[in-house]
């Protein structure tokens, strides 16, 4: 396999495309590009196959994310499909599975029940759920084809997570509803008016409703995430936040206000996480 893929690179079109990549991109980040493309496509089934190789070039170099390029991204581990109906998981939130894990820790849990608001790709209830096989983890999104998703994922690495298709800002409270030990979201926080702001890779490709408020308030999830939170966290249980670095203490204030204890975290670049 890895000599047909030698045979392959050694064509003129193949270097030319790893020039024009790291031309585009610049630097390391040219570099890191190429590097993905060319491990995913050993994988491919008929590796050296020109015309998916060109395809794949071509999406690049349009700013397509690489990752929605080859299909799948990696996260706490575990390779997960990605397509643009989900955000790309960021090496940021997994930061969250450890504060989650150190958590339970602390409190001596061996099982328990966690949701995941906004799932997305499934990343953040997949990876908890990966590490803490006796915990029942509920993952949740609005959207239809992210549940799909995630549901694929937690197939492909044999995870059992119950998908839910929900708005989290309806506000209709269930006299039944499970109770959580731990919420953890990752909600959308820009605001409409910071997309002037944005890399025009993430505007074009990722999904606008993962990534913005609907309304100007772009704290309008935060809000939402307390009330659920209010109706489904146990006594003494957690919920753990992504959240935009620029708005820490506004946020941690609405919790504030409400009476709950809030703490912001730097991540690992040192930003309010």
């Amino acid at each position: 396999m890895m000599h047909r893929i030698h045979d392959f690179a050694g064509q003129e079109p193949f270097k030319s495309s790893k020039q024009e990549l790291i031309d585009h991109f610049g630097g390391r980040e040219g570099t890191a590009v190429w590097k993905r493309l060319l491990e995913a496509f050993v994988t491919e089934p008929d590796p050296g196959d020109q015309t998916i190789w060109e395809c794949w070039i071509d999406r690049v170099l349009h700013d397509e994310p690489v990752q929605y390029v080859i299909g799948h991204s990696w996260f706490y581990g575990l390779k997960l499909e990605v397509n643009p109906s989900v955000l790309i998981p960021r090496p940021e939130t997994e930061e969250l599975v450890l504060w989650a894990n150190q958590w339970k820790r602390e409190k001596r849990k061996g099982e328990g029940v966690a949701i995941d608001w906004g799932t997305g790709s499934g990343c953040f209830a997949l990876a908890f759920k990966s590490q803490n096989h006796t915990w029942r983890v509920i993952a949740r999104d609005l959207s239809e084809d992210a549940i799909r998703l995630a549901a694929r994922n937690a197939d492909i690495h044999d995870l059992k997570v119950e998908m839910e298709c929900s708005n989290m800002l309806e506000n209709r409270i269930k006299e039944d509803c499970v109770k959580a030990d731990i919420i953890f979201s990752n909600p959308p926080y820009i605001s409409v008016g910071e997309r002037d702001q944005m890399s025009d890779r993430v505007l074009k490709y990722e999904p606008f409703m993962a990534l913005f408020s609907p309304k100007p308030d772009p704290l309008l999830f935060y809000k939402a995430l307390l009330n659920r939170a209010e109706e489904e966290l146990a006594d003494n249980g957690v919920m753990l936040l992504e959240i935009n670095e620029f708005r820490g203490n506004a946020t941690a204030l609405i919790f504030e206000e409400r009476g709950w204890y809030s703490r912001l975290e730097k991540d690992l670049s040192g930003k309010n996480r």
